[in-house]
């Protein structure tokens, strides 16, 4: 009976250990989160304002115009002379 015991306790632990290794390997392959961009141009015309993250910023020229980009893309526009809200482009 002892060794009974003594094996269950052993395949207890070594279960344990495994779950454990197999949840911190699924851990390590998740993807990485987005980082973050706060940056500033400026040359003799104009200011340069960028501010978001690696996937989703937007970048402001001279506190009137204002572009979104998403995923590396610029999506929409906006004027705020104009508009408060972004104006998105739209495919063909």
């Amino acid at each position: 009976m002892f060794w009974v015991t003594l094996l269950v306790i052993i395949i207890a632990f070594v279960l344990v250990g495994w779950l454990k290794q197999r949840g911190k390997t699924a851990k390590q392959l998740d993807p990485i989160s987005p980082t973050a961009i706060h940056a500033t141009y400026s040359n003799s015309n104009s200011t340069y304002v960028a501010d978001g993250t690696s996937d989703r910023f937007v970048i402001k020229k001279d506190d009137r115009f204002e572009f979104l980009i998403e995923n590396g893309m610029i999506v929409a526009c906006k004027d705020k002379s104009r508009h408060s809200d972004f104006i998105y482009y739209t495919e063909g």
